[in-house]
């Protein structure tokens, strides 16, 4: 009987709640929750917010550090007495805040926060006309508007990086410096046919001259040939002839 009893006492205590296992397991559930939430959400969510807040003399300063840094490798910006017309009036029919052409270190185009296009030197040094040039701007920032340069750089730097540019305003040089490398060694993804005839309609640009300089046979580049926007219309010249010749020897000086 007292037997029988200890084993009835011992069933009745293992169905009774406990109230302290029950307290530990919701404390892991919760730490979990929010080590979930700190690592997949977090992260996105400070780099959406500071590409909404982050000013645009920041974005130029990163923007201008980045160039720097690219320039370590690819030499510093190509300059030449009578040139800066032209890079403006290049500027200025493609959309761009800034163009500067650089004699190595890129492939060839980049867009940098802050609204700079850089060039590789073979775009004006390989082509008889700025067209091609102007088509490569158009691209770039044709793939900045889908998927801007400065959220990669964001993503680059990681959770710390961008919460300390977000309270001290600056990004960490080893962040810069990850970024360039990446820059550099990165080949750039095409933009949508689509996207990048809007860019050259509103430029007023032909797409011809830059499909046939991205594929000469035409075949991958083939609707930005057949949709030209400016097919049967008069193309407004990107620049004086003058201003192209002395833009091709920008780099020889």
């Amino acid at each position: 009987m007292i037997a029988a009893i200890d084993t009835l006492r011992r069933a009745v205590a293992r169905a009774r709640p406990h109230p302290g296992r029950l307290r530990w397991l919701g404390a892991a559930l919760s730490i979990a929750a929010v080590a979930a939430l700190a690592v997949f959400w977090l992260p996105g969510a400070l780099r959406e917010h500071a590409l909404r807040v982050l000013p645009d003399v920041k974005q130029s300063e990163i923007g201008a550090d980045l160039l720097q840094r690219i320039g370590r490798v690819g030499g510093a910006p190509c300059k030449a007495i009578g040139t800066n017309n032209a890079l403006q009036n290049l500027a200025r029919r493609t959309g761009a805040r800034r163009i500067v052409i650089l004699p190595g270190g890129i492939r060839e185009t980049l867009f940098l926060p802050g609204g700079t296009v850089v060039l590789n030197r073979a775009l004006v040094e390989d082509f008889e006309e700025p067209d091609v040039a102007a088509g490569f701007i158009l691209a770039e920032r044709a793939r900045n508007s889908t998927s801007p340069i400065l959220r990669d750089v964001l993503r680059t730097a990681g959770l710390r990086g961008t919460a300390t540019l977000l309270t001290t305003g600056n990004l960490p040089d080893v962040a810069l410096d990850a970024y360039a490398e990446q820059a550099l060694a990165s080949a750039r993804t095409a933009p949508e046919h689509d996207t990048l005839l809007e860019y050259f309609a509103k430029a007023e640009l032909s797409s011809a001259p830059y499909a046939y300089a991205v594929d000469i046979s035409g075949e991958t580049t083939l609707q930005l040939i057949e949709a030209d926007p400016m097919i049967n219309k008069e193309v407004r010249p990107v620049m004086p002839d003058a201003d192209w010749i002395r833009l091709q020897a920008i780099c020889e000086s």
